[in-house]
């Protein structure tokens, strides 16, 4: 097994500018938006076989796929449309949205690779078929490290956890209040809002299970989010508050502490993402050195390259809509606290004691 590291965040707190730069890196197969791509049902209770493991992979998700048939897919979202084997249409398989096109190539002939690969594998539990699935991957791109990060992991950190019990854990943090402020332009964030008001409604999530009769017991003002009625400039301009994101911000952290707390020193990193703006050369080193990779100065050149500051929009609000957002985003912040993480800095960033010093040695040949 490939050595593991998985970053644990709430979504918009700079993880996707993470797997852009661990993708670069000639050691690190990185893999992005797996385990998000395959939501609700990323871990199975039951044991599963190979084909079942596959069909769990590549079964298409409604609401990304709405989505794109509406024009307004998540930044993330790489599939080559046009061109590629699949349209939204018809169906994007899970993995084929982001995973497949983040490992560049052609993303079509690796689903059909995988396909053939996980197929024939034995039944076992779906964290099996997950670690099976990293060691395959990172021997066929020769890689030595394995680097995962899906949106709004907090959500399914314990699972993870439990899934990966050697791996190591990078905690990615970014100001409550900016990430609800992204949150809330974000397409998929804004559907999983609506979505959960539908889902209080009706007692079920009309996109993954839907019913005869959902339209008719929805009001107008939600009916139009069901995938067969989707407005497309109503998710995206109908007003949603943002400390309904900064509540879902605190809720997440609160969900993933007490599996943080339960991770040994050498297995937890903190990662500040206002630090990697503010001086990516040293954070970049950290988390490879955490990660167990080289950090070769052409490498971090080119990442550093990468890093762009973008503006949450929070420098807009005024002192009203400012304080309203920060009691919003308290409880996230003490919950981390409880874990020796000070949000604002002036911590030990590490997990416990310390950190290993990044290793000095040149990369390896990919």
């Amino acid at each position: 097994m490939p050595d593991t590291t998985l970053v644990l965040g709430t979504g918009r707190c700079g993880s996707t500018m993470l797997s852009r730069i661990m993708v670069r890196h000639p050691e690190v197969l990185s893999l992005s938006e797996l385990f998000r791509s395959l939501a609700p049902d990323i871990f199975p209770e039951d044991t599963l076989t190979g084909a079942e493991f596959w069909e769990l992979l590549s079964t298409p998700r409604p609401k990304p796929n709405v989505l794109v048939r509406n024009g307004i897919p998540s930044p993330e979202f790489s599939y080559p449309l046009g061109t590629g084997a699949f349209t939204a249409d018809t169906g994007i398989p899970a993995i084929s949205f982001i995973t497949l096109p983040h490992l560049g190539g052609d993303p079509d002939r690796t689903y059909e690779q995988v396909r053939e690969l996980t197929c024939a594998w034995p039944r076992r539990s779906a964290a099996g078929h997950y670690r099976a699935l990293f060691a395959a991957l990172a021997h066929r791109w020769r890689r030595t490290a394995v680097f995962e990060r899906s949106g709004a992991s907090f959500m399914f950190a314990g699972d993870l956890v439990a899934a990966f019990p050697d791996a190591r854990f990078i905690h990615l943090y970014r100001d409550g209040v900016d990430c609800a402020l992204s949150m809330s332009r974000h397409p998929s964030f804004r559907l999983v809002f609506r979505t959960l008001q539908m889902q209080g409604v009706l007692g079920h999530d009309p996109y993954d299970e839907p019913a005869p009769g959902d339209s008719a017991r929805l009001p107008e003002s939600l009916r139009r989010y069901l995938p067969a009625e989707f407005d497309a400039r109503a998710l995206m301009e109908e007003p949603i508050p943002p400390t309904v994101f900064a509540a879902a911000w605190s809720s997440m952290v609160e969900n993933a502490v007490p599996h943080l707390r339960g991770l040994a020193a050498d297995r937890l990193l903190h990662v500040r993402y206002e630090d990697v703006l503010n001086d990516p050369d040293t954070e970049l080193a950290r988390i490879a050195g955490f990660t167990g990779i080289g950090a070769d100065p052409r490498w971090l050149e080119g990442a550093t390259a990468l890093i762009r500051r973008r503006e949450s929009g929070a420098e807009t609000l005024d002192r009203a809509e400012r304080d309203e957002l920060e009691r919003a985003c308290e409880p996230g912040r003490r919950a981390l606290e409880q874990i020796g993480f000070a949000p604002d800095g002036g911590t030990d960033r590490t997990g416990g004691d310390s950190v290993p010093a990044p290793p000095s040695s040149e990369v390896r040949p990919s």
